[in-house]
């Protein structure tokens, strides 16, 4: 094994720290409020205002004086698609400066780009301390802040959860809240799909709060005009108001995101081409339309014991039921049994500094965490001890454990790291 690899060992058994990463409590530089630079917002204004548009056929409504609007203010939405800082900040005339996940700047062209708009970074379910003081400087010199209260992108087209300490942070700041309301972003680009599709992206602008106006407002009053904004489904909208989304590929990533087949329970056994997706165990086919909704070639029952559960033209169902059998399989599995394994290439790090391979092992989930093997050496993660679990882009887990980031990288195309990120949930009753 790796010097590396033996010394995050180390740090699992003796918490030692692993080279490169901060220990709690080292002296930290004072935080730099981030600045756009003209020139990259200029040059990234041209290009996106030609790209975007037609890319994912724009309708922009709603208060359009909005857009006409300078800061200080806070601008909050719904989470729908990769590109949606871009969308929702591209005919405005202040330039909002987005709070991003952290794994964006740790390196490549992109991380270049998203410094040069100004973003901030943030990890994601956190203490982040260094991202408020940030995002108080941003507005407090006139600027604009963008904030997704979900934290995160929807698998299957359904808002996720406001998270009540962001709306906390937004009415601490006793600024304007601005909301933009999307549809269509998720088909037109899901989390799990690899490839773009052509149909309409809707942005309605619209003032949440005005302080000047309103005075003092109550947590539960800003929350639940924020719940209204985001609040989002884009696939049963699907059924009462469709919208085409063109693709020859729109099925390909889906087992990235559905990992469980409702027809033989297998694990992992989805495959995905063009428009079909096949349970390699037994054989169960199916398709996604133009609408994003599903087709299986069997009949999977009528939700009669499972009120919605027929509903299988729906990403939700699908979903609601592999997480049902995932969290049942961990509750009633033997101690050190294998839920389900795969091989994986371990990272670590710490939030926004570049990550370094520790090795490529066998991942294993059983009931009481995870257990990875990278040649003689075990790592062994405590369902109970992860912190701040996600998807990252590419599918792509990552997680803290005792101070570390760690994340695993796929070995193939079809890899689910959803799937992990689930099993986190379903343990600690997240779900």
């Amino acid at each position: 094994m790796s010097a590396s690899a033996s010394r995050t060992h180390s740090l699992m058994a003796d918490t030692a720290s692993v080279p490169g990463v901060p220990s709690i409590g080292i002296q930290r530089a004072p935080i730099a409020v981030p600045h756009p630079r003209r020139w990259v917002i200029v040059f990234a204004r041209i290009i996106l205002r030609a790209f975007l548009p037609y890319a994912y056929n724009l309708r922009v409504r709603g208060d359009l004086g909005i857009l006409r609007r300078r800061g200080p203010f806070i601008l909050v939405g719904n989470h729908q698609n990769f590109w949606d800082p871009f969308l929702a900040g591209l005919y405005m005339r202040a330039v909002p400066q987005f709070v991003t996940s952290d794994n964006i700047f740790r390196g490549g062209f992109f991380s270049y780009v998203m410094k040069g708009v100004g973003s901030i970074p943030i990890s994601k379910y956190m203490r982040n301390t260094d991202t408020i003081r940030m995002i108080s400087g941003v507005l407090k010199r006139g600027g604009v802040v963008g904030l997704y209260p979900e934290s995160d992108r929807t698998y299957d087209g359904r808002s996720l959860p406001v998270r009540p300490e962001v709306v906390k942070l937004i009415r601490m700041m006793r600024v304007p809240v601005v909301g933009v309301h999307q549809r269509g972003g998720f088909l037109s680009g899901p989390k799990w799909g690899p490839h773009r599709r052509r149909g309409r992206i809707d942005l309605t602008y619209s003032l949440l709060y005005d302080p000047e106006k309103e005075g003092a407002i109550a947590q539960d009053e800003l929350l639940s005009r924020v719940q209204a904004l985001v609040q989002h489904d884009e696939m049963r909208l699907q059924r009462s108001d469709p919208v085409a989304f063109r693709s020859d590929r729109p099925a390909e990533g889906l087992e990235r995101f559905l990992y469980e087949c409702p027809c033989c329970a297998d694990l992992q056994t989805h495959r995905t081409t063009a428009d079909r997706m096949i349970c390699m165990s037994c054989g169960l086919e199916t398709t996604m339309d133009e609408y994003g909704l599903l087709h299986p070639s069997s009949d999977l029952g009528d939700g009669a014991s499972d009120p919605g559960s027929g509903d299988w033209d729906l990403l939700e169902t699908w979903s609601r039921k592999q997480s049902a059998n995932l969290k049942r399989r961990l509750l009633t599995s033997r101690p050190g049994h294998a839920i389900f394994i795969q091989q994986v290439e371990v990272f670590t790090g710490f939030r926004t500094r570049r990550l370094v391979s520790i090795g490529v092992g066998s991942a294993v989930c059983h009931s009481g965490g995870i257990t990875v093997t990278i040649d003689a050496c075990h790592l062994d993660f405590e369902f109970g001890k992860i912190e701040g679990a996600t998807v990252q882009n590419s599918e792509q887990f990552e997680f803290y454990y005792d101070g570390t980031l760690f994340r695993f990288g796929h070995t193939s195309t079809s890899q689910s790291g959803y799937i992990w990120y689930d099993a986190v949930r379903q343990a600690c009753g997240e779900a």
